[in-house]
């Protein structure tokens, strides 16, 4: 908390495997996606909550992955922002090889997946196509 918002951007970036040079190149449009660049240089212990998100989702979605890996969906946030993140995260799905998204969110696993793996207890006990695979889960679901 004590380290700014764009020590925070540096440490972060570094720990996802970035080079200092690559996230100095990311940081312009960090700041411009987050909207924070007039607080940046404020320690992260001064940010309110949305501001700390803003600049958790900002950071962590400044890379292209090959593999999205999801637990669940990020959408919090004042409405305007939401429906930023969520353009990001779209783009980012399009853009990957493929994406591993764990949720209970039926409307959006039918939106984004085209197979579904059901676990009960740690065990697989479906994989397949979403739609059965959503209602492997109800039929689980209902048997607890």
């Amino acid at each position: 908390p004590e380290a700014t918002g764009l020590e925070n951007i540096y440490m972060r970036g570094l720990q996802m495997g970035l080079s200092l040079k690559e996230v100095r190149a990311l940081i312009p449009a960090v700041l411009e996606f987050s909207e924070l660049a007039a607080d940046i240089e404020k320690p992260l212990g001064t940010f309110s909550a949305g501001m700390r998100l803003r600049l958790a989702i900002s950071v962590s979605t400044m890379i292209e992955p090959d593999i999205l890996l999801l637990d669940e969906w990020i959408g919090t946030g004042d409405a305007r922002f939401s429906e930023k993140v969520k353009t990001r995260m779209m783009g980012l799905v399009e853009k990957s090889r493929g994406l591993v998204l764990a949720t209970h969110n039926a409307a959006l696993m039918k939106s984004l997946c085209t197979h579904g793996l059901v676990l009960a207890k740690g065990r697989v006990t479906f994989y397949g196509d979403i739609g059965a695979a959503l209602a492997t889960y109800s039929m689980e679901k209902k048997k607890v």
